[in-house]
C-alpha cells in the first residue's frame, strides 16, 4: 500500500528515532525540572521554618533584655527614694547638729576668756562646713553607687 515509501524507509526510521529520542530527551528534561523544583521547595520551606524559629528566639531574647533592663530601673528608682530618704534624714541630723552648734556659739560670748570664745567659734564653724561637705559627699557617693549597680543589673548575662 505505502510502496512508494519503500526508498525512504531507512529515512523515515531515522527521523522517526531522532522524534522518538528528542521526545525521551524532552520528557527528561521536564522530569529534571520537576525534581528540581521539588527540591527548591523543600529548600525554602526550611528556610522559612528556620528563619521563624530564629526570629522567635531573637524576640524573646529581647524580651528577657528588657524584662532585665526593666526590673534594673525599677530598683534604680527603689534605691533613688532610699537616697532623698536618707539625704532628708541626714538633713534633719544637720539642723540638730547645726542647732548644737548655735548653741555652742551663742554660749561663747558670755565666756570670760577671749581665746576660749576664738576658738570655740572657729571649732563651730568648722565643724559645720564639714558636716555639710560630707552630707554632700554622702549623696553624690550614693547616687554613683546606685548608678553603677543599675548599669550591673541591666547587663545582658
Amino acid at each position: 500500500m505505502f510502496a512508494w515509501l519503500t526508498p525512504y524507509k531507512l529515512m523515515i526510521e531515522i527521523a522517526f528515532f531522532g522524534a522518538l529520542m528528542a521526545g525521551v530527551a524532552f520528557g527528561a528534561h521536564v522530569f529534571l525540572n520537576y525534581e528540581r523544583q521539588i527540591g527548591y521547595d523543600k529548600a525554602v520551606a526550611e528556610y522559612k521554618v528556620k528563619e521563624i524559629e530564629a526570629r522567635e528566639a531573637a524576640a524573646e531574647k529581647t524580651a528577657l533584655m528588657q524584662k532585665q533592663i526593666d526590673e534594673a530601673t525599677q530598683n534604680a528608682q527603689a534605691r533613688e527614694q532610699t537616697i532623698k530618704t536618707l539625704a532628708a534624714g541626714a538633713v534633719r541630723a544637720s539642723g540638730g547638729l547645726h542647732d548644737t552648734i548655735a548653741a555652742i556659739s551663742r554660749g561663747v560670748p558670755s565666756a570670760t576668756i577671749d581665746a576660749l570664745r576664738l576658738s570655740t567659734t572657729t571649732l563651730a564653724r568648722v565643724l559645720n562646713d564639714c558636716q555639710n561637705t560630707y552630707r554632700g559627699m554622702a549623696e553624690i557617693a550614693d547616687r554613683h553607687a546606685s548608678d553603677t549597680r543599675t548599669l550591673t543589673e541591666a547587663w545582658p548575662k
